[in-house]
């Protein structure tokens, strides 16, 4: 097995996952605060947990969430520019919709897990801990 080989079978680290990310989807969604930790214990739930696998799903889903991410994004702009308040529900919503994105790098990673998994996704989410953490970080109501 050769180094790159090994690399790409290999468990990924936070540092890692932020480079891949950054290879892998448009920086312009790249927020100043991530919660790559978060995300990699969601990853680490399903296996998802080399950079093989993240690349596989991304191919897979990337066309649909990128469309998807274009959508809301417009859709977010016109909701703001008729004065609709859920537009604009934080400053740093505000600073992306300048930019003309919605989610994030790990907003974008976890529609990619929605659309790979499914319905095991659904429940993970609906799962209390998961929950209970995303409250804690002041994500989710």
């Amino acid at each position: 097995m050769n180094a790159r080989s090994e690399k790409s079978e290999a468990v990924l680290t936070i540092p890692e996952l932020i480079g891949l990310l950054d290879e892998l989807l448009p920086l312009r969604n790249k927020d100043d605060v991530e919660r790559y930790g978060d995300l990699l214990e969601d990853l680490f739930q399903f296996s998802l947990n080399t950079r093989n696998e993240l690349v596989r799903i991304f191919k897979a889903h990337r066309h649909l969430i990128l469309r998807y991410e274009g959508e809301m994004a417009a859709h977010r702009k016109i909701l703001s520019i008729e004065g609709n308040p859920e537009a604009m529900e934080t400053f740093e919503n505000k600073l992306r919709l300048a930019r003309g994105v919605y989610f994030t790098h790990t907003g974008l990673v976890r529609l990619i897990m929605a659309a790979e998994l499914g319905e095991l996704w659904e429940k993970y989410v609906r799962s209390s801990e998961w929950r209970a953490r995303e409250k804690e970080s002041g994500e989710f109501p």
